[in-house]
């Protein structure tokens, strides 16, 4: 095993923001990596941005789409060709903390049973919030029934889940790709997020519209649904599925309450024979949906 780690990044019409997050990993404290960066067809001069930035550090390789291909596309295209034992993401808006890939990369080496690794996020620019994420394996876990466990441009993920598992990004996911992912991995090993804030996360008003929220909401719903199916073999309508993941209980609806009421005792049944899944965590999400019930019921 090397300690080579490829930062993987995809960038459309990103030109005001794309150097300091490119400067962000280059000064990285660990220093043995490459930076794969794919331009999708930027039309505001990122892709020539990127080339000036490559010809100052041979670690930057920059790659340049003829047509805008999306996210999952992209990124699929950046694993086809990184040579890292280990796989870390980065967005070109935002600014990973220099000891970032040190701490992700000593924590999957010590830890020899985690598959991958995220941390928490600290938002910045037109937000300051600070996001944090579940930190042990069966936190993590528990997360996937209801939504990601990790921050995708936060993450590390050892070489070996995608090439010797045939696993890549789903290109028919044009929103919630790294939820898919993520479900179709945590069987292979073990999930945790670092107790730091490793990664700041712009918020910016060029990021996806309000007007892609509802893609994202069928996507995330479409994943939910896969695991409810797969773990509980539960399925209901999509109001009721928007409340019991904890999406927006505004947008609910039309809600099956014989199947919300199901879904808790399945999900709690479920944590019993389950050892992966903590008690205290499905207790906790019971509680959490039966808070829910009161306002909904007199809203409708």
């Amino acid at each position: 095993m090397s300690n080579l780690i490829s930062v993987i990044m995809a960038v459309h019409n990103g030109g005001e923001y794309i150097a300091p997050a490119v400067e962000s990993v280059l000064n990285q404290t660990h220093k043995n990596l490459e930076l794969i960066v794919f331009d999708d067809a930027s039309t505001d001069g990122t892709g020539d941005l990127l080339e000036e930035l490559s010809v100052l550090d041979n670690r930057l390789i920059v790659v340049r789409n003829k047509k805008n291909s999306g996210l999952a596309v992209s990124l699929n295209s950046a694993l086809d060709i990184a040579k890292g034992d280990f796989i870390a993401r980065m967005d070109g808006d935002d600014i990973a903390s220099l000891d970032r890939m040190e701490k992700q990369y000593k924590f999957l080496v010590n830890n020899s049973e985690f598959v991958i690794v995220g941390s928490d996020v600290q938002c910045f620019d037109a937000s300051i919030q600070k996001w944090k994420y579940p930190k042990t394996d069966g936190w993590c876990y528990g997360r996937m029934f209801f939504s990601p466990p990790f921050a995708h441009p936060a993450v590390m993920v050892r070489r070996s889940v995608f090439f010797q598992n045939n696993i890549k990004y789903d290109p028919r996911f044009k929103k919630s790709q790294d939820y898919d992912l993520w479900e179709r991995i945590h069987a292979l090993g073990k999930m945790a997020n670092l107790p730091e804030f490793l990664l700041n996360y712009r918020v910016h008003d060029m990021q996806a519209s309000q007007s892609t929220r509802n893609d994202q909401i069928d996507f995330h719903l479409e994943v939910c649904a896969r695991i409810w199916l797969e773990k509980l073999e539960f399925k209901t309508n999509r109001d009721t599925a928007i409340l019991i993941a904890g999406i927006s209980p505004k947008l609910a609806k039309e809600i099956n309450w014989i199947d919300y009421f199901s879904f808790m005792f399945l999900f709690f049944k479920f944590s019993f024979k389950n050892k992966r899944l903590p008690l205290w965590y499905a207790c906790s999400q019971i509680v959490r949906l039966l808070k829910i019930i009161p306002g909904k019921l007199i809203s409708v």
